[in-house]
This record gives C-alpha cells, sequence and structure tokens, in this order.
C-alpha cells in the first residue's frame, strides 16, 4: 500500500468578480456559479492571487473538521495521525514502523530527502 507522499497544503485563492448585476452581487455564489458567471454569463473575472501554504498532519486535521469535513478524508485520524488505507486504524508513528499494527498490512513510507 501506498501512503500519502506530497504533504498537505492549504491553498487560498482570491477571486474578483465584476457585475453589473445586483442579484449576482449579494448572492451567494458557488464555485460553479462564480466559474459560470465569468465564462459564459454577465460577469467579468480574474484571480489575483494564490497562497500555498503545506501544513502538518495535525493543522489539516483541524483546517478539514473547520470547514465541515471530516479528517478522514486525507486518511487521518481527529489528532492528524495517519490511518491504514486498508482498515483504518491509526498507523505505528516511528519511522521504523512497516506496517499496520491492526491488520499487518506492509506499509510504503515516502523515502527522506537526501
Amino acid at each position: 500500500m501506498t501512503m500519502h507522499t506530497d504533504g498537505f497544503f492549504r491553498v487560498v485563492y482570491t477571486f474578483e468578480l465584476l457585475t453589473d448585476d445586483r442579484r449576482i452581487a449579494c448572492a451567494d455564489l458557488s464555485l460553479e456559479d462564480i466559474g459560470n458567471h465569468t465564462t459564459e454569463g454577465p460577469c467579468s473575472g480574474r484571480f489575483l492571487s494564490t497562497v500555498v501554504e503545506e501544513v502538518d498532519g495535525p493543522a489539516m486535521a483541524r483546517l478539514l473538521v473547520e470547514q465541515g469535513s471530516d479528517p478522514e478524508f486525507f486518511h487521518l485520524d481527529e489528532n492528524g495521525r495517519p490511518l491504514c488505507l486498508d482498515c483504518g486504524s491509526p498507523l505505528g508513528d516511528g519511522p521504523e514502523c512497516g506496517e499496520c499494527g491492526e491488520c499487518g498490512e506492509a506499509i510504503d513510507r515516502p523515502e527522506e530527502d537526501a
């Protein structure tokens, strides 16, 4: 089984929407609505900024909960510790841990950068 290897990232986009329609300006728009209004509809739009922040497991678990998502979305427990992809049990903490303590499934850990 292959574990998550790229890290966790929080990305914040700032998007500017220009419109002459008060209903659109005051609406609670979804991302799909914003896309449709700017590509097919009566609005102009552009991305102003993108901020990328690498976060650790505990921070990602907190961010997921703040969004109303479950940390298991990224195979984390509520404290941000990785879960076995096969059985969902918490994985061992040490770098020597090569298998899940619950189901015994071998875990491919990412190699450390040299």
